[in-house]
């Protein structure tokens, strides 16, 4: 297998992973339907409550396309590719990106109901300092880590190899 073969490969299992954390969600989220007045602000945190299995989905179907795409940024072409050309060092930034991914995948879902909770509970409260601001900086930050896991692979295990080096 080529490096990008594996790399395909690699989310294209993440997107199974993505779609698997998502159906796991959906009993809880048609309970949740089933039982509440879906007026007013409970219409609004059932909203918060069904985004994370949808964009769990999302995520899932995306990644699943976009495979070969995501691939190809993290491993340029070259002319000849052959079974042998994957080292240590492309697995490497294969599984840095795919960290990178996963903390994506799993820390959007969360910012998305945290954002529809934040605003929730602006609209229907007093206004004042949200206990979601924290969660909000915090999920920004997770996903500018998991861009730069996920998009700065190279530089990462260059770095990594360099203090190792004698």
């Amino acid at each position: 297998m080529t490096k990008k073969e594996i790399a395909t490969l690699s989310f294209k299992v993440m997107s199974v992973y993505a779609i698997i954390q998502a159906t796991a969600q959906v009993p809880s989220t048609l309970y949740f339907m089933s039982t509440n007045d879906l007026s007013g602000i409970g219409m609004l945190t059932f909203v918060s409550v069904a985004l994370e299995p949808l964009s769990w989905i999302l995520c899932g179907l995306v990644l699943w396309f976009a495979a070969p795409l995501l691939a190809s940024l993290i491993f340029k072409s070259t002319v000849s590719e052959s079974v042998s050309d994957t080292s240590i060092k492309d697995i490497q930034i294969t599984a840095f990106s795919l960290a990178g991914l996963y903390l994506l995948a799993s820390i959007l879902p969360e910012l998305l109901k945290s954002l529809t909770m934040h605003y929730a509970m602006n609209a229907y409260s007093v206004r004042g300092e949200s206990p979601l601001t924290g969660t909000i900086i915090i999920s920004v930050l997770q996903i500018i880590l998991g861009l730069w896991l996920l998009l700065g692979s190279r530089g990462l295990v260059n770095f990594i190899r360099s203090t190792r080096r004698d």
